[in-house]
């Protein structure tokens, strides 16, 4: 009897071990994609996307077929809810999850996915994410960027693996990297509505393949912009009192308009109106929203200012917010000091109101301006509550800026709470080559250990040929956080072929000059008439400081000996090509802008409008490359020169 259940035991272990031939001596050894007879369209494009790619690596196109095409006998790649992948459960997987089985005649993907268009805002995609986790995992694919020539798909001669399975499972519920500034609504920088939708098509592909997919159902703006109109007549004591004691809006707020009102979050019967609003939504499932408007805690009544527990007694703080106030000061409301404890009142007091019907609700809340430091020990929050993290960090980054954001971070986990990760420097620079890479590195990885559930990050500028490196460590981390960052660079610079190393020294030059020795000698506070730099968005008014003629001699040095290595392939050299446009845009822009600063100074427009004209019709050359986004270009010049010249700002005397 132990003869025989030992045997049995290697029969098993062996069979274990069996290596599935998927590709041998450049050939696929599959014969075809099966999806239920009507997928989902996630399923679909899952198909499509497995079918490209196995293409390109190997050659072989091949077929897409319903489960009742299939032939007995013959290999295939199941997806879906198909009836050959019913006993991986896929219904009961978790949101975005998939798992993928391989066998001796069969890999398998399935997973929880949704009903809804492939470009829906909310939908669950756990067999193509589980598709994407395999090209990746054997087949060595990567995506440095948008579009075909950001496509790293190697030629596979052989691949053999060992009967196995696993779960593929993103790191964060939501993950979003927003995409469309305002003006994208319209053709703004665009040739044509074609073009738009063609770059934006291919930017959401990208995001994609890089596991970025939103769940609105625990995303939310800001939550209280309508109850302005809707409350203030009947119950103005719901909204903030300023501290000349009277009961409205802030007018020296960077918004005057009364939906950005703050709210007076002590008075208890708010909660009960939220409570009243989300159960009138008839989505339980939707996380109740308590993001504050966009401003800072602004109410100085006793009671919120009792409930921030702060030593200083409160009418000393309404006295010093009072004094700032006077002085029309658009951040009158920090010299209350911290108000965190307040908000985090306010969020249990609505959890505990809307656990009286739903007691496994979830509840969203903000971390922001004046009540961004952690709260007191006093406060103790619980994992039901994901506050939205929007960190107080822009370029320049510091080594202080960094360790201050840690701690905020850290300091909020010790209340209880999840968050999502919500910064803005995602901005950063302008159109110019900020590469913050590392420091965003740091900051997201150490976000992963304060219990991070969710992330949303404004904005994916869409500057690929100067901040191409930055936005694949940042694209990559969503789905890889434990890659180490030297592999990322490693994975980037590699696809630049032959010139490897001379892309790697380019980006190393400038990672050196825009961290540590550019931006120290540009004066952050004068960046020229315009007044100085209010946001890393402004980056055009200090660039040519940083990139001076010289330097942009040494960039287009180094990028011309890059595209001068022997052997270079056409993709890699394609790729490089790119570079030198990202550096040619912004020697333009930067032309334009001294033509603007004369204008400032006097001089007609003719000047100016002659470069701006050069600037767009090289940017109408460069916009089929998808690596560019017209739409924040017109935005950035609209914020830069155009509203002023509308405005006449350069002829005032």
């Amino acid at each position: 009897m132990k003869k025989i259940l030992t045997l049995s035991a290697l029969l098993f272990f062996s069979a274990s071990l069996f290596a599935v031939t998927v590709v041998k001596q450049s050939k696929l050894m599959f014969d075809g994609i099966v999806t239920p007879e009507n997928p989902v369209p996630v399923v679909a494009y899952a198909a499509q996307e497995l079918a490209y790619h196995l293409n390109h690596a190997t050659g072989k196109n091949l077929p897409v077929i319903t489960e009742k095409a299939a032939v007995p006998g013959k290999k295939y790649f199941y997806l879906g809810n198909c009836k050959a992948n019913a006993a991986l459960n896929p219904s009961k997987l978790s949101w975005n999850t998939g798992i993928v089985k391989i066998n001796r005649d069969s890999i398998q993907f399935a997973g929880n996915d949704g009903t809804l268009a492939i470009t829906a805002q909310t939908n669950s995609t756990g067999t193509l994410f589980a598709v994407y986790e395999f090209l990746e995992k054997y087949l060595g694919v990567r995506w440095i960027w948008p579009g075909k020539s950001g496509e790293i798909i190697p030629k596979c001669k052989n691949l053999s693996i060992k009967e196995t399975s696993f779960t593929a499972k993103p790191l964060l519920r939501s993950s979003v990297w927003r995409s469309n500034p305002a003006s994208s609504r319209a053709l703004n920088g665009w040739s044509s509505m074609k073009a738009m939708k063609t770059y934006y098509q291919t930017e959401h592909q990208w995001l994609l393949r890089h596991r970025f997919s939103c769940d609105r159902r625990i995303s939310g703006g800001h939550a209280f912009t309508k109850y302005y109109d809707r409350y203030f007549k009947q119950h103005p004591e719901y909204f903030s009192m300023l501290p000349t004691g009277v009961r409205g809006n802030n007018i020296y707020r960077w918004s005057k308009k009364p939906r950005n009102i703050s709210m007076c979050v002590s008075n208890p019967e708010l909660p009960k109106v939220v409570v009243k609003n989300w159960l009138a939504l008839g989505k339980p499932e939707q996380a109740i929203n308590v993001n504050e408007n966009d401003t800072s805690g602004e109410c100085t009544c006793d009671d919120c200012l009792t409930a921030d527990n702060s030593p200083i007694p409160n009418a000393q703080r309404r006295a010093a917010a009072l004094k700032e106030f006077n002085k029309k000061s658009k951040g009158w409301p920090n010299a209350m000091g911290s108000v965190s404890d307040r908000y985090c009142k306010f969020f249990l007091a609505v959890q505990k109101e809307a656990d009286k019907t739903h007691p496994d609700h979830v509840l969203i809340g903000q971390i922001y301006a004046n009540y961004s430091l952690p709260p007191t020990d006093k406060i103790k929050l619980n994992e039901r509550i994901i506050l939205r993290f929007c960190p107080p960090v822009m370029y320049p980054f510091t080594r202080e800026k960094i360790n201050h954001y840690k701690a905020i971070a850290e300091g909020w986990a010790k209340t209880g709470a999840r968050f999502q990760f919500r910064p803005n420097y995602t901005l950063s620079g302008h159109y110019f080559p900020i590469q913050y890479h590392e420091a965003f590195y740091e900051m997201f990885t150490s976000a992963i250990k304060y219990n991070m559930y969710a992330s949303d990050m404004d904005s994916l500028t869409g500057q690929y040929m100067v901040q191409g490196l930055v936005n694949y460590v940042i694209a990559s981390l969503n789905h890889r956080p434990n890659a180490p960052l030297e592999q990322l660079k490693d994975e980037f610079f590699s696809s630049f072929g032959a010139a490897k190393a001379a892309v790697k020294k380019y980006f190393d030059y400038i990672t050196w000059l825009t961290m540590e020795k550019g931006f120290s000698d540009v004066d952050w506070r004068d960046s020229g008439l315009e007044g100085g730099m209010k946001s890393a968005r402004y980056m055009i008014y200090a660039g040519g400081r940083m990139f001076k003629p010289e330097v942009m001699a040494k960039c287009y040095q180094l990028v011309d000996a890059a595209a001068k290595t022997p052997g270079l392939d056409k993709a890699s050299a394609y790729r490089v090509k790119m570079l030198h446009h990202g550096l040619k845009q912004m020697e333009l822009a930067m032309k334009v802008q001294v033509e603007y600063r004369k204008c400032q100074n006097g001089a007609p427009l003719d000047e100016f409008k002659k470069a701006h004209a050069e600037l767009q019709k090289f940017r109408k050359s460069i916009e089929k490359t998808c690596l560019a986004n017209m739409a924040y270009f017109y935005y950035y010049d609209n914020l830069a020169w155009f509203k002023h010249i509308r405005e006449n700002t350069y002829l005032k005397k």
